[in-house]
């Protein structure tokens, strides 16, 4: 079976990060980026557990982008003391694929280039 190189979680809940492994596992995921945009507040369960499927994703291979972490709750996290060194965070779902496209070695081209001059 031919893997997904990138997955793309919107989270609603917290629940939904348990997926992120099992997919990164099943499909050979080489990069996940995990979107919390519109996640309200997180406690330290949730920050937890969000920390847990970052590295078991990246034990397994794949590198993880968690975008969309508001001011609130970056600094939920940073008061619990999570380190946020060790994840890799960018501030808006579009700007995650791309830094995601630019791990994988995509390059998005105009159509012009692409297409074959007579």
């Amino acid at each position: 079976m031919v893997g997904y190189r990138l997955l793309v979680f919107v989270v609603l809940l917290g629940g939904v990060l348990l997926v992120v492994v099992e997919v990164v596992l099943v499909q050979f995921a080489k990069v996940v980026v995990v979107d919390i945009t519109g996640v309200p507040s997180v406690d330290a369960s949730v920050a937890n557990h969000l920390v847990q499927t970052v590295d078991a994703s990246r034990l397994m291979g794949a590198n993880v982008i968690v975008t969309g972490l508001s001011a609130e709750i970056a600094q939920t996290l940073v008061t619990i003391g999570v380190d946020l060194s060790e994840m890799a965070t960018v501030g808006d779902l579009q700007g995650g694929i791309e830094e995601a496209e630019r791990l994988l070695g995509y390059k998005v081209l105009p159509l012009e280039e692409l297409t074959p001059k007579a």
